[in-house]
């Protein structure tokens, strides 16, 4: 059977009490950070970012998709500014759990995923840094 079961203690619970007081600043910040992103990345033709209303969601990561099969290449040239990035999320059909059935086949899924890169997003984050990280990336596309 797939999966863990996950019981919070009582120590825990007073941690997330404590954390979810900061909230409101958290989600501001986040806000922030993803509306600067958004105004830095937008012109770029290589990529597409998402359609999303920061003022209406607390993002808990910055998706942005990567056309022209270069999205290793983008990763790669990240990391090598001392940018981590990250992959979310793994179809499920391409999972080990699941990937039993090997008859399942989801071309434009598989696309997608191939494409989307996550970039660094947290309120330890200053507008400074997510500038650096989107001129980066406009360094990598020479714009």
């Amino acid at each position: 059977r797939q999966g863990w079961r996950y019981h919070m203690s009582n120590l825990m619970a007073a941690i997330g009490v404590e954390q979810l007081k900061k909230f409101p600043i958290l989600a501001r910040k986040r806000q922030l950070l993803a509306t600067t992103y958004t105004e830095y990345l937008k012109n770029i033709s290589e990529i597409i970012l998402m359609d999303l209303d920061y003022n209406d969601i607390v993002p808990h990561i910055f998706v942005i998709k990567v056309l022209s099969d270069r999205r290793n290449e983008l990763k790669e040239f990240l990391k090598n500014k001392k940018i981590e990035t990250g992959i979310h999320y793994k179809p499920n059909h391409l999972l080990k759990y699941f990937r039993d059935d090997t008859s399942v086949c989801l071309p434009i899924t598989e696309k997608v995923y191939n494409q989307i890169l996550t970039l660094p997003l947290h309120p330890d984050l200053s507008i400074e840094d997510v500038i650096y990280v989107s001129e980066s990336i406009k360094e990598f596309f020479k714009i």
